[in-house]
């Protein structure tokens, strides 16, 4: 079998008394049984002529990767290339026939310059062996030293899925015999290290207070309806907040809100676009994180910084009609990935009064 040589030290060149890492990398059948294993370097003395220089003897325990605890950080410390790499939470989307797992993974880029965050293969394994691969959120721009990325793993599971005690696998990618660039298709691995993954929290807030987007935090107050013949007016105030300060990639993330009549006069949901979150307000042209009053102007997007009377609309020429049996309401939030979603916060609330929070 032919191994590969991957240089995993970033180096030009090599001073005196100075050293370098390199890997091997050969593939065998992931059901091949062996204990010991052997690696062969050979110079090249002339067309077809080879000269073995050194041989390498390994058990087949010596290949193990790492295992991290729960909340314990791996450190990659290859030149050019160092960073460290952290599991902060894991969350489940629910869907109709399968759900979306997910696992939110810090990366802290420990070099002295601003980097690429190193392409990852993944993986999911569960108590029983079982493998499912796992898609990782790819972040385009560059981290500063000493900055993080916030990464999020994802696999589609079975309905319902137990997913305690399941570990991640990481390693970085590698196409032919170097790093994984661009849109190339990683075919091996290396510097590999698996994580336990902690349990995951799935009961939902019963208010409104700093509610986890992950990297954003909301908060929601002075929730009020008001109704005439024509619309249904849903008014709160928010504050969005980016909690992290994190390099992220939201794609497919949604804020959902929806409210349900308790007797099912009346129900709707509204959802929200990550990318809108840093977005400037075209309407009013309020940046993003500026505070904003004006009633007058009601921008239908959510935006970091904070919001007064912050408006949804529904019409609806029936509900006036059904005013002796509007007693209360819930509102709940959700957050939405790839069409699948996790309810966040959910609260019981009295039609056409004022909330407090």
């Amino acid at each position: 079998m032919d191994a590969k040589l991957i240089k995993t030290d970033q180096m030009i060149g090599l001073p005196e008394g100075a050293r370098a890492n390199f890997q091997f990398i050969g593939k065998l059948p992931y059901t091949y049984p062996f204990s010991t294993i052997k690696l062969v370097l050979e110079e090249k003395t002339g067309e077809t002529e080879k000269e073995e220089l050194l041989e390498f003897t390994h058990r087949s325990e010596l290949l193990n990767m790492p295992y991290l605890n729960v909340g314990e950080a791996y450190n990659k410390t290859s030149v050019g290339r160092s960073a460290s790499y952290k599991v902060l939470n894991v969350n489940t989307y629910s869907g109709d026939t399968g759900d979306i797992f997910t696992v939110q993974m810090e990366a802290t880029n420990l070099e002295k310059r601003l980097t690429d965050v190193s392409k990852l293969i993944a993986q999911f394994k569960t108590v029983d062996g079982s493998v499912y691969p796992a898609v990782i959120s790819e972040i385009k721009n560059k981290v500063g030293p000493g900055g993080s990325a916030l990464l999020f793993l994802s696999a589609t599971l079975p309905k319902a899925f137990p997913t305690t005690n399941m570990h991640v696998m990481i390693g970085e990618a590698i196409t032919e015999d170097k790093y994984t660039e661009k849109d190339a298709i990683p075919d091996a691995y290396v510097n590999a290290a698996a994580f336990w993954l902690p349990n995951e929290n799935f009961t939902a807030k019963e208010d409104f207070v700093k509610v986890d987007l992950a990297p954003y935090m909301l908060t929601i107050g002075s929730i009020n309806t008001w109704l005439d013949r024509n619309e249904l007016r849903l008014t709160f105030d928010y504050e969005l907040v980016n909690n992290l300060r994190m390099e992220a990639n939201t794609e497919g993330r949604k804020l959902v809100i929806a409210f349900e009549d308790e007797l099912g006069n009346k129900s709707f949901t509204k959802e929200f676009d990550f990318k809108d979150f840093d977005s400037t307000s075209v309407e009013s042209g309020t940046p993003a994180g500026a505070v904003s009053s004006d009633p007058a102007v009601n921008d239908d997007k959510i935006r970091l910084g904070k919001k007064e009377k912050f408006r949804i609309t529904e019409r609806d020429l029936d509900l006036i009609f059904h005013l002796d049996t509007l007693k209360t309401y819930k509102l709940s939030i959700y957050d939405s990935f790839q069409g699948q979603k996790k309810l966040l916060a959910t609260k019981n609330i009295e039609w056409f009064t004022t909330t407090d929070e």
